[in-house]
């Protein structure tokens, strides 16, 4: 018997990026991932790295919301 490899599923994923209460930008993403914790650790890290997240903004926030059901290819 041959050993079961995870599958990687395309999950979409919007990240939000706020100054106190009020959106400045938003944008969606797609990341492949074997489970929605995944996707979201990997959408964070993303984040993290965009200009729009600027430590110079006041009350920055960042919000990350992994979509579900994942995305299904040639679905629709």
């Amino acid at each position: 018997m041959m050993p079961t490899v995870p599958s990687r599923d395309c999950f979409r994923a919007r990240i939000e990026f706020y100054c106190g209460d009020a959106l400045f930008h938003e944008e969606e993403v797609f990341v492949l991932a074997s489970r929605p914790a995944e996707a979201m650790t990997t959408c964070r890290m993303w984040a993290e790295q965009s200009p729009y997240f600027n430590p110079a903004i006041p009350d920055l926030g960042c919000v990350v919301r992994v979509l579900l059901p994942p995305f299904l290819a040639g679905a629709g």
